[in-house]
C-alpha cells in the first residue's frame, strides 16, 4: 500500500490473518485524525542501577503510569548513537510519550564501544529484559507483555534482542526500529564498525554476518515493526527493504513504513507518523491475551 508518502509491507505464514491485522494496522495508522494524546499522567525514578560489576554500572530510567491496569504491558528503549556515544537521555521524549500512552518504559543504557566491543551490548540488554520481569509484579507490569524499541544503533540492538537465540527470560513479544542498520556486511571496512565488532571485514566477515540481523531472520522471531526514512544516507533504506525480504522468505511477521525523511527525521520525538506508527503497533501486538 502506498498512502501519502507512507509504503508499507506485510508479510507472515498465514496469509488470512495477515490480512485482516495488515488491514488493523492500516486502518489504526491513518485514519484516526491527529497527533497522538496522552491518555494518563505518569511517575519516573531515574538512574536505576540494573546491571553492576566491578567495573561499570547500567543505568536505566523507569516510567511508570499512573493507569489503574493491575497488569500493563511494558517497552524496553535502547537508544542511537553509532555504537559508540549517546545515552538514555537522547530518548527520554520518546520514553515519556510511551509512558503516557500507558506502558511501563525502561529507558536504558547499554555499554558502549571500542571499550566495549560487540557482544557487550546485545548481553547488556538482555539484562535490561531480565531486570525488567524480575520487577514486573512491583511495576504493575506484565512479564508476557514486553516490546522493544531502538533507534539507530539501538535498532540494531533491538532487533538482534528479537532474532538471536535466547532463554525465556530474555524473550520480547514486539519489536519496533527507526533507521536500524541490519546488514554490517555492507558497510565493510570502516571506522565504526572496526570500533564495534574490534575485528576487519576483509580478514573476518562471518562476525560481520553474526552481529547483522539480516542473517538471523525466522519465522519464529515476534512481528516487527521497521520504520526507515527513504532519504537516510546513513543507513540506507535497503538495510530495512533487505530484512523485510528476507523474514518475507522465512514467512515471517514484519511491517515496513517507509517515510520521506532522512535518518534524523524518523525519531519518534520529532516525527508524528513514526510516533504514531509505533503506538499503534505496540498497541496492537501487546493487547492483553
Amino acid at each position: 500500500m502506498d498512502i501519502r508518502g507512507l509504503s508499507v509491507r506485510r508479510s507472515g505464514p498465514n496469509a488470512s490473518f495477515l490480512l485482516l491485522s495488515g488491514m488493523i494496522f492500516f486502518l489504526a495508522l491513518h485514519c484516526s485524525a491527529g497527533p497522538v494524546q496522552p491518555r494518563t499522567t505518569f511517575s519516573v525514578e531515574k538512574d536505576v542501577v540494573y546491571q553492576q560489576s566491578a567495573s561499570y554500572s547500567l543505568l536505566a530510567d523507569v516510567y511508570l503510569p499512573a493507569t489503574p491496569e493491575a497488569s500493563r504491558p511494558a517497552i524496553l528503549v535502547l537508544h542511537g548513537g553509532s555504537w559508540q556515544r549517546g545515552s538514555k537521555e537522547r530518548m527520554e521524549d520518546v520514553a515519556e510519550q510511551l509512558a503516557g500512552q500507558g506502558f511501563v518504559v525502561f529507558n536504558a543504557n547499554y555499554r558502549l564501544a571500542p571499550d566495549h566491543p560487540y557482544p557487550a551490548q546485545i548481553q547488556d540488554v538482555r539484562k535490561a529484559i531480565e531486570y525488567m520481569r524480575k520487577n514486573a509484579s512491583d511495576w504493575s507490569m506484565d512479564p508476557d507483555r514486553i516490546g522493544v524499541l531502538g533507534y539507530s544503533a539501538g535498532g540494531h540492538l533491538a532487533l538482534l534482542l528479537g532474532l538471536l537465540p535466547g532463554s525465556e527470560n530474555t524473550r520480547v513479544q514486539a519489536v519496533v526500529t527507526a533507521g536500524a542498520p541490519t546488514d554490517l556486511t555492507a558497510y565493510g571496512d570502516i571506522v565504526t564498525m572496526h570500533r564495534l565488532l574490534q575485528a576487519e571485514y576483509r580478514t573476518n566477515p562471518e562476525i560481520y554476518r553474526q552481529a547483522s540481523p539480516l542473517f538471523h531472520a525466522s519465522s519464529s522471531a515476534p512481528p516487527m515493526l521497521l520504520i526507515h526514512g527513504t532519504y537516510d544516507w546513513i543507513v540506507p533504506v535497503s538495510h530495512a527493504r533487505k530484512l523485510t525480504r528476507a523474514m518475507v522468505e522465512k514467512g515471517g511477521n514484519i511491517d515496513l513504513v517507509e517515510l520521506s525523511d532522512g535518518h534524523m527525521g524518523t525519531t519518534l520525538g520529532v516525527n508524528e507518523e513514526s510516533l504514531k506508527a509505533t503506538v499503534d503497533f505496540f498497541q496492537l501486538r501487546l493487547a492483553s491475551r
